[in-house]
């Protein structure tokens, strides 16, 4: 009798135990966006991440994700997805509202533990958020993952596409063929396809205001007249940042933006590539003469070593700074490379953030340290950015120098932690 009732115990136990880890779920849920910690938006091994974008048309916005796991199993097999709208980043009103997403339904394509899912979402005035939202199947994870719906009215016209998927990311290698597809077919509208030298300079230091923006130079403009739904191309052109303009009729002028990289980018694999991220740890004639050098293969190699004293743990410091700077240039590449902007740059000094809390124009970054019990605040205000995009730039403060310089000795000794 006493297993017996041991069992029933222990049952009820375990049950006792889902509901409260479900209402502790339901509680997190009904939180605002902007007090939620989404650190693993720019953490490499967080369990899942989302790339996507929203295109308005007509009555519904057309969402296009690409899903990456670093679990084991499938989607489906670990996470039940949903998705919700919401006034802004601040508003609660999206609590209860999830809308249930059928796997089988969505997912389009898959490329081993890549999925690209493409669902429809009705149009709902003033919900300027969706939400997308993955919970494991046993309740206790959740990772929620916001899409902006206020960009569509600015380049919904287009998708970029190749082998029946849309460019979730903002670049593009130019070895593949890239597809330009109207949303909207109405007419025979030109679209303007412009090259701009994309020679950005990288972020400057977090303690001064930031340098004067270099001018960016219209090299050559390519007219195209889309009589159809559809124009495909070769995308055999030179590096650097591209923009199609399409002129609506009324006067009013649409943006796409995109940027052609090298086959191996994010990754950099050339010593010219790699010279540049070196900014942030060299002092500034050391850099200027790192640039200046023939022979800069040798200079690049002499300048670890000149400041590790040891061969392996040289190899060492080199393999974990340029990683973050492949990590950068996925996490932050929009018109210009990632570790050129200033999310970039802190990114690449001070690793993932321990917290991260999104707003309508900014984003908070935390750093804490235990042993120390001290923390780094970094704030990111959101700007308009070339030819309509979003920009964040950190707001400077001389409090960042003394951490700035701290995090910069340890990456030159390679003892960085990241």
């Amino acid at each position: 009798m006493k297993p017996l009732i041991h069992t029933i115990w222990r049952h009820l136990g375990q049950a006792f135990l889902v509901l409260c880890l479900l209402i502790l779920t339901t509680i997190a849920s009904a939180q605002p966006f902007a007090k939620k910690n989404v650190r693993y938006l720019y953490d490499p091994v967080a369990p899942v991440s989302v790339e996507g974008k929203v295109y308005r048309n007509g009555d519904y916005y057309n969402v296009n994700v690409w899903v990456n796991m670093n679990w084991e199993g499938s989607i489906n097999d670990v996470f039940f997805l949903s998705y919700t709208l919401t006034r802004n980043y601040n508003s609660d009103s999206w609590k209860n509202r999830d809308v249930p997403m059928s796997y089988q339904q969505y997912a389009k394509k898959e490329e081993g533990k890549r999925v690209y899912l493409s669902f429809d979402v009705p149009y709902e005035k003033g919900e300027e958020l969706l939400i997308m939202k993955f919970t494991t199947l046993d309740g206790r994870y959740s990772y929620w993952f916001d899409l902006d719906l206020r960009k569509p009215a600015k380049y919904g016209r287009f998708l970029v596409w190749n082998d029946s998927r849309v460019y979730i990311e903002d670049f593009v290698s130019r070895e593949n063929i890239m597809n330009v597809r109207r949303t909207r077919t109405e007419g025979k509208l030109p679209m303007k396809l412009a090259y701009k030298e994309s020679e950005f300079m990288g972020a400057g230091v977090p303690y001064k205001r930031m340098r004067k923006k270099k001018k960016q130079k219209q090299d050559s403009t390519f007219v195209i007249q889309m009589e159809g739904a559809e124009l495909s191309a070769s995308v055999d052109l030179p590096q650097g940042l591209y923009y199609s303009i399409l002129e609506t009729g009324s006067g009013r002028r649409e943006y796409l933006p995109l940027k052609i990289v090298g086959e191996y980018y994010p990754k950099y694999v050339s010593v010219e590539e790699l010279l540049g991220p070196l900014q942030y740890i060299a002092e500034p004639k050391e850099f200027e003469n790192l640039q200046k050098n023939k022979d800069k293969r040798y200079a690049l190699d002499l300048f670890w070593l000149k400041q590790i004293r040891s061969t392996d743990r040289a190899q060492l410091a080199v393999r974990k700074y340029y990683r973050q700077v492949m990590w950068a240039n996925t996490f932050f590449t929009g018109t210009k490379d990632g570790w050129k902007t200033d999310k970039g740059m802190v990114f690449i000094l001070f690793g993932t953030p321990d917290k991260v809390y999104k707003k309508k124009k900014k984003e908070v970054w935390i750093y804490e340290d235990e042993g120390d019990k001290s923390k780094i605040q970094f704030t990111f205000v959101r700007k308009n950015g070339l030819m309509g995009t979003d920009e964040y730039r950190l707001k400077r403060s001389r409090s960042y120098m003394g951490e700035w310089y701290r995090a910069k000795d340890l990456w030159r000794k390679g003892r960085a932690k990241t």
